[in-house]
């Protein structure tokens, strides 16, 4: 018997294996491919009779997820790497996308190297991102956002004050609201944030913040108010000013709680009645930081006393505080006090009985027609021990 060719041997032996070419009437079709036929995972070859089954395809990913995921892959492998947890394999069978499949501890990494507008727009990135703002420790939320970048400017046309307070009181609602089932994920939030302009109706950001502290962690509170016209724009005058200052007075009464809670105070461009700044510091038993910038008192020729034997504040800042002078009578708990004005009569700041006054500095430049200025009245008498001290009077005479 003559033995069967090679060469056709080894071109059958690659057709059994399922490259053999299928020969329709009058063309040539590709290699035949085989398919499921059941669950028992049996294939059948194409052309054998079986009624072939499509495969279920699966949806690609939109474009700005795809893109989103690419950004945050090089921030999520230094976070892993960080915390050493290697996040579980997704499984795409399940339509899982790869967030998804991350640890909240991993996840929350994230989160925290992104301002507040970047983790709004992430909570639309998954679902599990949705309440995972609740386990970040710090939330700042600033009315400028909502504003746009010139925020210094007067606010008109399509984005009126009161649309913009609005919206961010919207925004904290939201934020600070509890997680629905099945999250159920208690706020971890340690320190609250908060920069919006003093209007009318702030009982909304008052229930929201009491609620906060009511039912989470929250251990610092920072407030920072201020007008929301420019100086430079003309309708930012002294009646206005005077008007708001008296609006967040008004909020601080109507919500003793929040008040009571709050760690930091910054003011720009407001203007206080007579005893509306000791008020609040007296209020706010946990205060430890005030900051008053282009502030002042309804009368300039009045002097700012601050008597408060009781607070526990650490830090005061005045930058352009229009008053006849300021005189810090009983702040025992204070350690640093900074200066920065004109206008003043000599000494500008008189000192009580602040004997942890540690840092202090004084920049003033007194008008040329001033009499010199006696040193000794701007040193504290009963703290001696300074670790940080800077006077700068200007060309002033020092006596």
């Amino acid at each position: 018997m003559q033995a069967p060719n090679r060469k056709g041997a080894q071109e059958g032996n690659r057709g059994g294996v399922g490259g053999s070419r299928i020969h329709g009437p009058g063309r040539e079709t590709g290699p035949a491919s085989a398919v499921p036929s059941g669950p028992t995972g049996s294939t059948s070859e194409a052309g054998s009779g079986a009624p072939e089954e499509p495969r279920p395809r699966r949806g690609r990913l939109p474009l700005w997820l795809r893109a989103a995921y690419k950004r945050l892959v090089p921030l999520l492998s230094r976070v892993s790497v960080n915390l050493r947890i290697r996040p579980p394999r997704p499984n795409l069978d399940r339509d899982e996308d790869r967030f998804s499949a991350l640890p909240d501890d991993v996840l929350r990494g994230i989160l925290e190297h992104l301002d507040l507008c970047e983790v709004v727009r992430a909570r639309a990135v998954s679902t599990r991102w949705r309440h995972l703002h609740h386990l970040l420790p710090r939330l700042h939320l600033d009315v400028r956002h909502f504003v746009g970048a010139n925020s210094a400017v007067l606010i008109t046309g399509n984005s009126p004050v009161a649309d913009v307070m609005e919206a961010f009181t919207g925004a904290l609602c939201s934020l600070l609201s509890a997680c629905p089932p099945p999250a159920q994920c208690k706020c971890a939030i340690k320190t609250l944030s908060l920069r919006f302009f003093p209007m009318s109706d702030l009982s909304s950001i008052g229930r929201a913040v009491e609620d906060a502290i009511a039912g989470g962690e929250i251990e610092c509170l920072e407030f920072h108010t201020c007008s929301p016209y420019s100086l430079r724009t003309g309708f930012n005058t002294e009646g206005l000013r005077a008007e708001l200052g008296q609006l967040f007075m008004s909020f601080s009464r109507a919500y003793p709680v929040t008040f009571r809670w709050l760690t930091m105070l910054k003011f720009n461009d407001l203007v206080f009645g007579h005893s509306d700044v000791t008020d609040l510091i007296r209020a706010c038993n946990r205060l430890r930081h005030l900051t008053l910038s282009s502030c002042g008192l309804v009368d300039r020729h009045s002097v700012l006393k601050i008597d408060t034997p009781r607070s526990r504040l650490h830090e005061l800042c005045f930058i352009g505080f229009r008053c006849r002078w300021i005189e810090l009578i009983d702040v025992p708990k204070l350690t640093e006090v900074r200066f920065q004005s004109s206008r003043f009569e000599n000494p500008p700041v008189r000192f009580g009985y602040v004997p942890e006054l540690r840092c202090l500095f004084i920049i003033s430049r007194i008008i040329s027609f001033s009499p010199p200025l006696a040193l000794s009245g701007c040193l504290p008498w009963s703290s001696r021990n300074f670790s940080n001290l800077y006077l700068d009077f200007g060309s002033q005479m020092v006596s």
